[in-house]
């Protein structure tokens, strides 16, 4: 009888503290603009899906269909860099943090680099928000407050290619409860010849279903 009460009383105190663990609440997007020539209207894709709901891990995506910067003929100064500012909000109870820097950043590009001579290069801030600030304030402001990514790869190179970078600066976490993360996206392409061959985006048109790039970045869900 004293065997069987004592069983009886493990078992409620272990079932007492299973329900004292707060399941981990889902992450997800409530919102989200976007601008830059990066980016034109209709051209981004942003989602968050779950890698795994009792840790609290997350994947987050964003699609740019219109990022292919270009350079040489028929091309303007501002064609050699390609600029996407995004604004996210992300919706959380209060008593959770989202989490972001961790596990790196993988992204699929497409680059046209004819030769050794020219080099793209492509560059990612993520950074929550504190208050209300704009997102020119946010690409100045001090690494210590953004997770940063930066990639170069030099030609050869036509079509698309996959790759892993991690975080410049480390991770950072946002405020508790709903919050904004703000995301710069740079891609820019250089050259250091002057011949046409080297500088100009030039060739076979290639399947616009291949020139998007895409980033995803892993988001953890934390208790204050």
């Amino acid at each position: 009888m004293i065997l069987v009460s004592l069983l009886f009383f493990l078992g409620c105190t272990a079932a007492a503290q299973a329900t004292d663990i707060d399941p981990v609440p889902r992450l997800t997007s409530r919102s989200g603009t976007y601008s830059g020539n990066g980016c034109p209207q209709g051209s981004v894709a942003t989602s968050i899906s779950t890698s795994n709901s009792t840790t609290g891990t997350y994947q987050l995506l964003i699609s740019l269909d219109r990022a292919i910067p270009s350079i040489g003929p028929g091309s303007i100064p501002s064609d050699k860099s390609k600029l996407c500012s995004l604004k996210i909000d992300l919706g959380l109870p209060a008593g959770w943090r989202a989490r972001l820097g961790d596990g790196g950043l993988d992204f699929r590009g497409w680059f046209y680099l004819p030769d050794n001579k020219t080099t793209g290069t492509m560059s990612a801030q993520y950074c929550f928000a504190t208050n209300d600030n704009d997102v020119t304030k946010f690409t100045n402001s001090s690494p210590r407050n953004q997770s940063s990514f930066i990639f170069s790869i030099v030609g050869p190179l036509v079509g698309s290619f996959v790759n892993h970078t991690e975080s410049s600066s480390g991770a950072h976490s946002g405020p508790c409860g709903n919050g904004t993360l703000n995301v710069v996206k740079r891609i820019s392409a250089t050259s250091r010849s002057a011949s046409s061959g080297s500088d100009g985006y030039v060739g076979p048109d290639p399947d616009p279903s291949e020139q998007v790039w895409t980033f995803v970045s892993r988001m953890q869900v934390l208790k204050c």
